[in-house]
């Protein structure tokens, strides 16, 4: 999302018309017509945060899916991993949908029990909020003997 600088396009619009307030007829016209585009630049700041707080609170709801279990390796962020470690590889939709996952935790529940995993890879099998975790992980929500379950889980 790219920043917008309100405040100085405010500043420059008030110059501007401070400027041509004195004046008549089309200096007037003008006045107004800056007025109208701080003004559409005003709703377009809006809207950028309109849409930044919509995918935060994506990511506040969280996702239901199933859990799997996985032998960690070298992931698709570039980083080697072990069954000890506590990590997890999301579905290839979640890529594609939520920025930057690499690095960042996630909390995943399990009748009111809770872990915490790192994204380090993807799950080329797993459906779209769908997870594959380390045993590790898996171990810290139930038995390994499990094999699959229903969790929640959403970004840290």
């Amino acid at each position: 999302m790219g920043t917008v600088d309100t405040a100085g396009a405010v500043r420059s619009v008030r110059s501007q018309q401070a400027r041509l307030a004195g004046e008549s007829g089309s200096k007037r016209a003008e006045a107004l017509r800056i007025g109208n585009q701080a003004a559409a630049q005003t709703m377009l700041s809006l809207a950028q945060i309109i849409v930044g707080l919509s995918c935060t609170i994506g990511y506040v709801l969280g996702f239901d899916g199933d859990i799997t279990y996985y032998t960690p390796g070298l992931g698709s962020c570039g980083q080697t991993d072990t069954e000890a470690d506590k990590v997890v590889a999301l579905s290839p939709s979640q890529f594609s949908t939520l920025p930057d996952l690499c690095g960042k935790d996630i909390v995943i529940t399990l009748n009111g029990k809770n872990t915490t995993a790192k994204v380090v890879d993807k799950c080329p099998a797993c459906s779209p909020n769908s997870i594959d975790v380390s045993p590790s992980v898996f171990q810290d929500l139930a038995s390994l003997d499990a094999g699959r379950l229903q969790v929640s889980w959403s970004l840290a």
